[in-house]
């Protein structure tokens, strides 16, 4: 775990932990406010806010027992607690990162936050994940953080086998200004 004294995370305001689907997943949205001002923070410093605060939720979670964080052979990250791997979706774009913790054993996790840049090209990009060329730049990023929290969650690529999916459930997230996010839950 990166020490809490490098980035500040532990005690840190704006870590308050989410509960959803029935307190089967816990999920924190956190904004860097120290890096308002710059467009990029570093990726391998917020990465590594990521990653301490995964740790602070696989620890609150297991409250006490035995829990630890843990990268596949695939290098995605995945949680421990007494023995029962427990599926993790971490993303963050610009400031702003985004963790999610499933509490089942069974249930898989994707998580996807982006910025919403209107100087990307997303027309071309919207046509990759089986959306119109012509989509309005709100329902794209929608669209986009969809398709990426699915692969997360479930590894496929294919946006027409993600939207044979009904198993998975969508829930939007409560971004700030700028931003779009998705989290889905589903039976792995």
């Amino acid at each position: 775990m990166a020490t809490s004294t490098t980035f500040g995370i532990e005690g840190a305001d704006g870590i308050e932990p989410t509960y959803c689907c029935d307190g089967n997943v816990v999920y924190v949205l956190y904004v860097l406010d120290d890096y308002r001002e710059i467009s990029r923070p570093p990726r391998k410093m917020i990465s590594a806010v990521a990653h301490e605060i995964l740790e602070s939720l696989v620890a609150m979670i297991a409250g006490g027992s035995d829990g630890r964080v843990f990268k596949d052979q695939d290098g995605r990250p995945w949680g421990e607690i007494a023995g029962a791997s427990l599926a993790v979706s971490i993303s963050h774009s610009r400031n702003v990162i985004a963790v999610v913790l499933a509490t089942q054993a069974d249930l898989g996790v994707g998580i996807d936050v982006e910025y919403i840049d209107p100087r990307r090209p997303v027309a071309e990009m919207a046509v990759q994940i089986g959306m119109p060329s012509s989509a309005e730049i709100g329902d794209f990023y929608d669209g986009w953080c969809r398709y990426e929290a699915l692969f997360k969650a479930t590894g496929i690529v294919d946006p027409e086998q993600q939207g044979r999916l009904v198993e998975f459930m969508e829930i939007d997230l409560q971004m700030p200004a700028g931003f779009a996010g998705k989290l889905v839950v589903g039976r792995g």
